[in-house]
């Protein structure tokens, strides 16, 4: 699932556009927000007893 700026630039991109548009400002908003998931999301698999603490691999 991608952030809607993301999407918009793949879609772009798969289209073959010469010119792609790149809000700079919502972009790095976006990527931010996806940074903080990515911190939630590993200390999750950190408490959790059922994956390895460290790579996060299935036990």
């Amino acid at each position: 699932m991608l952030s809607p700026q993301l999407r918009k630039i793949k879609i772009q991109l798969e289209e073959g556009a010469t010119n792609i548009d790149i809000d700079k400002e919502e972009l790095l908003a976006e990527l931010n927000e996806m940074e903080a998931i990515q911190g939630v999301l590993l200390k999750s698999l950190s408490l959790s007893t059922k994956v390895c603490p460290t790579c996060g691999k299935r036990l």
